[in-house]
């Protein structure tokens, strides 16, 4: 028969030990093993398998050097940071092939601020980032990675943009997070509160903000 422990304290240990091999095996082939077919599908599943082992507050360190702190890893976007230590890595080599020390980046749908701290580290103290996000418990979370990185090239600005000036409503889809919240509903998605809504020209003219050598747009 199976010699396995399938319940009793015997099993949970068990359980917990094949958990925590899963999850550092997803995070050594995120973080290691080159891109090819077939990769993501096996770390997203060794993560699933290791899901009951994350830890509760994460902390979280970028291939960059930046930090990110209190994740919560039921988020995508911390979850892909977790495993690999990147975000969209054709968007990370472009940022970091196009930036310079002293350029101005707008960062519009910032979000927990992966590339808002990538951009700062790669501008400098003589660059200046702009970020732009409209919910108001992300613009904690990314005040709070700010400071944690003591960034102080960047500037929050919660509103969204668009092409005029209102109060409005944010959309959520079902069983996703924060980074696909949208100013537009669609079939099930919910109402998860309003926000202010300003046009890019006129934010530039109030704050005389420069113009960018790079925007980096969600939509």
């Amino acid at each position: 028969g199976d010699p396995t422990p399938r319940s009793g304290p015997g099993g949970e240990l068990m359980a917990k030990r094949l958990a925590r091999l899963a999850l550092a095996s997803a995070r050594c082939l995120g973080r290691h093993w080159p891109n090819h077919r077939g990769k993501w599908r096996a770390v997203w599943a060794l993560s699933d398998l290791g899901a009951t082992e994350f830890p509760q507050e994460l902390f979280i360190k970028t291939r960059d050097g930046s930090e990110f702190v209190d994740c919560d890893i039921k988020q995508y976007i911390y979850r892909i940071v977790y495993l690999s230590g990147e975000y969209e890595p054709s968007t990370t080599a472009a940022f970091q092939a196009i930036l310079r020390p002293g350029d101005v980046v707008f960062d519009i749908g910032a979000n927990y601020g992966y590339f808002t701290m990538l951009a700062s580290r790669l501008v400098g103290g003589s660059g200046r980032v702009i970020a732009f996000e409209p919910q108001k418990e992300v613009v904690n979370s990314l005040n709070r990675n700010i400071a944690h990185n003591r960034a102080r090239n960047i500037t929050v600005v919660d509103c969204a943009l668009g092409a005029s000036p209102r109060i409005a409503t944010l959309f959520q889809p079902p069983a996703v997070d924060s980074g696909h919240a949208s100013l537009h509903g669609g079939k099930d998605c919910s109402a998860i509160g309003l926000c202010e809504v300003r046009t890019l020209d006129t934010t530039m003219h109030l704050h005389e903000y420069p113009l960018p050598a790079l925007v980096k747009i969600d939509v």
